[in-house]
């Protein structure tokens, strides 16, 4: 592995190491495709190591739906099975305040929930939200 494997990129030098351009690396994170490891407003860099690993693995959903899935996992207390798999050691601080926010918003409607099924269709609509949001 190259020792700049862990430097930030700009997408711009991202792009250049993928051959396509920026603007494909930008639309290529937002929709969820390669991880952004720091986003500040216009502000986004890459670690060229974990963006080589998302490519190549693929992602079966945007990370938008990995996110809001996760998020529902936890404001449910785990009750039910995680809807759409991730790996919470790839997550961003940016991710970590995201799925926070999240979490908060759900509790609400969460708690006014009684029963299991109830809560298990709140977590798919969520996902299903989350899915169609996206596309």
């Amino acid at each position: 592995m190259d020792e700049d494997d862990d430097d930030l990129m700009t997408p711009e030098q991202m792009a250049s190491v993928l051959k396509v351009t920026s603007r494909t690396i930008l639309y290529w994170e937002g929709e969820g495709r390669i991880p952004a490891e720091f986003r500040s407003g216009r502000v986004v860099r890459f670690r060229k190591r974990e963006v080589l690993r998302a490519l190549k693995e693929g992602t079966r959903e945007p990370r938008s739906v990995q996110l809001a899935s996760l998020a529902v996992y936890i404001a449910l207390k785990r009750e039910f099975p995680c809807l759409v798999p991730m790996d919470v050691g790839t997550l961003t601080e940016a991710e970590e305040v995201e799925i926070k926010r999240q979490v908060r918003a759900y509790l609400p409607e969460i708690e006014a929930l009684e029963s299991p099924q109830e809560r298990a269709a709140y977590a798919d609509g969520v996902v299903k939200a989350a899915i169609a949001n996206v596309r």
